[in-house]
């Protein structure tokens, strides 16, 4: 079962499905994610930088491509339990 936390919301599952669904470590913009998951790019763009705080995704160059990190796939994969996902909460950094 996949974690979920206070922080989250329905459109962070679908970007992190979207970059790992091939298993090859699937790098794309915030615009591709958008036209490939039906979420507008500014909403992928808000989530997408929590998701990085939160370390679950990377920006992998300066072109605005991201990919899934190990550990976005292991909350993905439901290798994570609640407490330690929860421990990753972005909005703490502030």
């Amino acid at each position: 079962m996949i974690a979920k936390a206070e922080w989250t919301v329905p459109a962070d599952w679908q970007i992190i499905f979207f970059l790992s669904e091939h298993r090859l470590r699937f790098a794309a913009p915030p615009t591709t994610i958008g036209l490939n998951t039906d979420l507008s790019t500014g909403h992928v763009n808000t989530r997408i930088n929590l998701l990085e705080k939160a370390g679950l995704i990377e920006q992998v160059d300066d072109r605005g491509y991201y990919r899934v990190t190990h550990e976005g796939i292991r909350w993905f994969n439901g290798e994570m339990d609640s407490e330690e996902f929860n421990a990753l909460d972005p909005r703490d950094d502030a």
